[in-house]
């Protein structure tokens, strides 16, 4: 069904109540980043890659808060993906 389809038959549907609440823009969107962060966490907990990223950032929130200047050596160091010529 279509979204103009739902709407019609809820506006035509007197069981519901009518609510008129606003909500403020800037709650709408610190929850959106609240639930964002959460989900990424949950995945970022979950994932067996990056293992060499997670011992530096375990956190998500965490990470966030840092300033960091990303830099290519920052980044290689980071990722473990060092091209060095010993092993």
């Amino acid at each position: 069904m279509y979204v103009r389809t739902y709407a019609k038959k809820a506006a035509a549907n007197e069981n519901i109540k009518e609510s008129y609440k606003r909500v403020s823009k800037s709650v709408v969107l610190s929850e959106l980043v609240n639930k964002s962060v959460a989900k990424w966490q949950s995945e970022w907990t979950q994932t067996t890659k990056a293992r060499t990223t997670k011992e530096f950032f375990p956190d998500v929130t965490e990470k966030l808060k840092m300033k960091i200047n990303l830099t290519q050596n920052f980044t290689t160091m980071v990722t473990d993906h060092e091209k060095t010529n010993s092993y």
